[in-house]
């Protein structure tokens, strides 16, 4: 016998923003969580691995094959800064890129400073060894990926959106770029890549906050609830 039941949300908008029709259990919030001491663990890859300049300062964009936007953003930006940061290097992880993605990459002439690494089961691994992440993706990716720099303390930059907003405090654990102009997205990003200490301060601050908002403990509660919760109204006659 299936028992109707109702909605579970990662994010407190969602909820919120959910059409409230009637279901036999209450929809319920249950953060996502990841366990920092896994990150802990990881040996970061080498650069070099990635085919980067071992002295590169290594930006990994965690893409999930459907954000081109996003993407395309990150090569313009880097087009941009390739004159005055020659050292920066762009690995591509999660899914290897749409040909027109390579495409763009080759037209701006950044070819030689980016690494579409695609799918690999030591993704975490890249994370590890970024010098800051870049997000382009969206849903549950977005949000590990988010939750993943976090746990590894590295500062985030990524196009404003409600779900970056979750998980990414503007100028606090990150930086969050407004849909501008290429030549101000570049700016911004050029300032803060320059603050090795900002970036610091920001990934120690947001694997704080993960672990104090998005810990396994209260993912695991919020579970727990919404399981009694409909265990208990699954008993209730119809």
């Amino acid at each position: 016998r299936i028992a109707p039941s109702g909605y579970l949300f990662s994010t407190e908008a969602d909820l919120k923003a959910a059409a409230q029709t009637t279901h036999r259990v209450r929809p319920t919030y249950a953060p996502l969580a990841v366990d920092p001491a896994e990150h802990d663990a990881l040996t970061p890859v080498s650069k070099v691995s990635l085919g980067a300049p071992p002295n590169s300062r290594l930006m990994v964009c965690v893409h999930d094959g459907n954000n081109k936007t996003s993407v395309v953003m990150a090569l313009r930006t880097l087009a941009l800064l390739a004159p005055r940061h020659p050292h920066l290097h762009l690995a591509i992880v999660g899914t290897t890129p749409h040909a027109e993605v390579r495409m763009h990459g080759a037209a701006l002439g950044v070819t030689s400073m980016i690494s579409y690494v695609g799918a690999r089961e030591d993704e975490l691994s890249i994370i590890r060894a970024a010098d800051v992440g870049w997000i382009a993706a969206d849903g549950d990716g977005a949000a590990f990926a988010a939750l993943d720099f976090m746990a590894c303390r590295t500062a985030v930059m990524t196009p404003r959106t409600p779900l970056a907003e979750h998980y990414v405090v503007d100028g606090i654990g990150g930086m969050l770029l407004a849909p501008a102009e290429p030549a101000t997205t570049s700016a911004t990003v050029a300032s803060f890549l320059e603050r090795q200490e900002q970036r610091v301060a920001m990934g120690n601050a947001a694997r704080a906050r993960l672990q104090r908002e998005f810990s396994f403990e209260a993912m695991i509660d919020a579970y727990e609830q919404a399981i009694a919760s409909a265990s208990g109204r699954a008993a209730q006659p119809a």
